[in-house]
């Protein structure tokens, strides 16, 4: 068992990958999502990560990403206690960064990791779903309302997109904003970043909403936001 380093990216990335494989039967997680997330001001691989390694290969990992933590067990390697003591070391770390409280999100099938998380005192907080619609045909254009008209992200946007998106998200209750330099690291600092994919919505020269893509043979809408007085109008 050793701390975390700055090269275990990929390691991680191909870990989790094995364990979405196995639980879901495919794979969501891309390189990019984990060194972006290493990326962010909460986090810092050595004190904030730990990997355990069989005969030199990860077979189990774990992050604490402020209150949220990020615990993987390779299926080759479960049923040895280490998703158990990778949970009791999650909360021991985020109780000497002094946060209130720990929370992991796992997927409905990956039963293990429900019954390892609820026989410890969890308890369920959020639902989340993942949300397709395959487009057969190209769809119809959108339909703005009048002044409003939709671009690619350009140097220079940057604060006004954060804002918009910050201002959005702040509406759920409980949840810990992003520092600017977080949130760069999660939108525009990610190593696979395409200005064509941060599209923005704009009227009468302020941004207004902001829809972040990733794109990894099919697209993801990774964030999306329009300002509260523009709401229900068609703009998102």
């Amino acid at each position: 068992v050793r701390p975390h380093v700055g090269d275990d990216v990929a390691a991680v990335a191909d870990l989790i990958a094995a364990v979405e494989r196995s639980v879901l039967g495919v794979v969501h997680v891309q390189r990019a999502d984990i060194a972006s997330l290493w990326s962010t001001d909460t986090f810092t691989p050595e004190l904030d990560g730990i990997a355990v390694l069989d005969a030199g290969r990860m077979v189990a990992a774990a992050q604490l990403y402020g209150q949220k933590a990020d615990v993987h067990v390779h299926p080759d390697a479960t049923g040895r206690g280490l998703g158990r003591d990778l949970r009791a070391w999650t909360e021991a770390r985020a109780r000497a960064r002094g946060e209130r409280y720990v929370g992991q999100t796992v997927p409905d099938a990956n039963r293990a990791a429900v019954r390892l998380l609820t026989e410890s005192g969890y308890v369920r907080t959020y639902s989340s779903w993942i949300l397709r619609v395959d487009h057969r045909d190209r769809p119809p254009e959108p339909r703005l309302p009048e002044g409003v008209h939709i671009r690619a992200f350009p140097p220079g946007d940057e604060l006004p997109a954060y804002r918009v998106i910050e201002d959005a998200f702040a509406e759920w209750p409980g949840r810990r904003p992003n520092t600017f330099d977080s949130w760069r690291a999660l939108t525009i600092g990610r190593e696979d970043f395409a200005p064509d994919q941060f599209l923005i919505a704009e009227h009468r020269g302020l941004v207004v909403g902001a829809a972040l893509l990733l794109v990894d043979g099919e697209i993801w809408v990774d964030k999306l936001a329009v300002i509260r007085n523009l709401r229900n109008r068609g703009i998102a």
